[in-house]
């Protein structure tokens, strides 16, 4: 019988990556867009990702990569888990944004929680750091 091999996966870092157009010979037009649309407020780099599968994503041409980010601003919760998936997919399909100016089934019983844990009276739930810090002022 013979041995089944174990391929590792290559992880490519961003940096180290080629743009679409070295690999394609053409540029990505989603690329040029964001050259000319989007205000500059950060170096990026010339790959344009996909989707994401757990701790990794993915670019437009197939390469794979260890996502260090994937906690920054809102998600550190990986990519695309399966039960993830459904709960987004069943809430999705109930509202996608309630605001804070109305009731919603959750949030008391989550304030409740939160405010047994932490041992406050109370909680502000924010859209924001900038919210969270005025509403702790």
């Amino acid at each position: 019988m013979k041995a089944a091999s174990k391929k590792k996966p290559v992880l490519h870092l961003a940096r180290k990556a080629k743009p679409a157009s070295a690999r394609t010979g053409k540029p990505d037009p989603r690329l040029l867009d964001a050259e000319q649309f989007l205000l500059p407020t950060y170096k990026r780099q010339p790959v344009v990702m996909t989707h994401g599968r757990g701790a990794c994503v993915f670019d437009s041409a197939g390469k794979k990569y260890l996502d260090f980010l994937a906690g920054i601003a809102v998600n550190a919760l990986g990519h695309a888990h399966p039960r993830i998936v459904k709960v987004i997919r069943r809430e999705a399909a109930r509202a996608i944004h309630l605001s804070n100016l109305f009731h919603n089934a959750y949030q008391g019983p989550l304030a409740r929680k939160l405010a047994g844990w932490s041992g406050m009276d109370r909680v502000f739930f924010s859209n924001s750091g900038t919210e969270a810090i005025d509403g702790a002022n």
